[in-house]
């Protein structure tokens, strides 16, 4: 799913609106889990089962499947209700066509394998993104217990406090999306305004998951929380760099291969707090001090990205 709304991002949108895209899309995950423990509880508490979570959930994923197979195309040149006008927008500043083959030549001109293991900014991007995915998985696999276990949540206490929490990570991506197209028209200068973005969220998720375990009530934890998955959320900004650094023809690739990074975050993080936690016989300090390494590591990575060149070049193999 995220490959491919960074490889549309990257058809529908001109390049200054791309963060704006990205985050806007990457907000649905965020949203989708704030509704989504609202309904989940709902569901549970009236039905007395978690099944029919899963059924009710799973039915609307296939419906929601099915209008987009309906209504989006691959490119706006595919969309019979894109006009000549709004076409011109989106292709404004591009050289050639979105879809045409590619000639020899600018074959020749792409990057291979090669050159990305040999780009700092490539390896920068990618650990960038396995310390935020760190973070976020973490968030949302621990989140529940935490509440419960720790805090004293209830069922619909934990309903709501979700809901809460995870707006705030909607809020967080379009605030994120917002400031870097606004900056770039402002500053032009992308560099350092995505490294602000970046890097000064990362301090922000550090500092709100380093102080979750002092914190005085689970109201004041919550509150922490969803600070952390406010600055958390401005990583969706890294769903508009593939399209920004990357050559067109690979910006699905060099998403997918990113998106790795996204889901060895999201198979480490609960392992790691699941034995932290364990191991302090039940608190979770330990892991929440984790996932602010973590928030250091997404921090470190993005400082170092070049954000005025692309994400590798191609240069002779030796």
């Amino acid at each position: 799913c995220a490959p491919s709304g960074s490889k549309l991002n990257s058809s529908w949108l001109p390049s200054g609106e791309r963060a704006r895209g990205a985050t806007f899309v990457d907000m649905a995950g965020a949203f989708g889990s704030a509704v989504g423990g609202i309904m989940v509880t709902a569901i549970i508490g009236f039905f007395g089962s978690w099944r029919w979570a899963f059924y009710i959930t799973g039915g609307i994923t296939v419906i929601v499947a099915i209008i987009y197979y309906i209504w989006v195309r691959d490119t706006p040149e595919e969309h019979p209700r894109v006009s000549a006008e709004e076409l011109e927008h989106i292709r404004e500043g591009e050289v050639g066509q979105e879809g045409a083959e590619l000639t020899a030549e600018e074959k020749a001109k792409l990057p291979r394998i090669v050159d990305y293991a040999r780009s700092t900014s490539w390896w920068a991007f990618w650990f960038g993104r396995l310390g935020w995915a760190t973070v976020w998985w973490g968030l949302i696999s621990w989140t529940p217990s935490y509440l419960s276990r720790a805090r004293d949540f209830d069922l619909a206490g934990l309903g709501w406090g979700t809901f809460f929490m995870f707006m705030m990570g909607v809020v967080g991506q379009l605030v994120a999306g917002w400031l870097a197209d606004w900056g770039r028209r402002t500053f032009n200068d992308y560099n350092k305004v995505m490294k602000a973005l970046l890097v000064g969220s990362a301090l922000g998720m550090a500092v709100c998951v380093a102080a979750i375990p002092f914190a005085p009530s689970g109201m004041t934890a919550l509150f922490l929380l969803s600070g952390a998955v406010f600055f958390t959320n401005f990583g969706g900004l890294y769903w508009a760099i593939p399209a920004w650094l990357a050559p067109k023809s690979q910006v699905g690739t060099v998403g997918s291969v990113m998106n790795m990074a996204s889901s060895l975050g999201g198979a480490l993080a609960p392992i790691i707090m699941g034995y932290a936690i364990k191991a302090a016989g039940g608190s979770f300090t330990g892991a929440f001090v984790f996932l602010a390494c973590a928030a250091g590591l997404y921090m470190i990575g993005s400082a170092l990205i070049n954000f005025n060149r692309p994400l590798a070049q191609r240069r002779p193999i030796a």
